[in-house]
């Protein structure tokens, strides 16, 4: 983001939080320029718009031990081994 705040003209970026397909929404309507996504856009959106993977990121979950053995708590940890993490 810092090439887009050393231009000549002053930008102003808002950031905005919600669901894929609302944001894309807004991008068809020319309401927002810009989504960046944790996802790719997904096909069953009919919005015309690239899909570029922009990087990664490592992530660690932590929790109490009386949290450990919840629901989910295990795939997690597991995919953050998969992942290198």
């Amino acid at each position: 983001m810092e090439p887009a705040l050393k231009v000549a003209q002053p930008v102003s970026i808002v950031c905005r939080e919600w669901r894929l397909d609302r944001l894309l929404s807004g991008l068809a309507t020319h309401t927002l320029d810009l989504v960046i996504a944790d996802a790719p856009r997904h096909n069953s959106v009919s919005v015309k718009a690239f899909s570029h993977h922009l990087g990664g990121s490592a992530i660690g979950v932590f929790a109490a031990p009386s949290l450990q053995g919840r629901r989910g708590a295990r795939a997690a940890a597991r995919r953050g081994r998969e992942a290198g993490t």
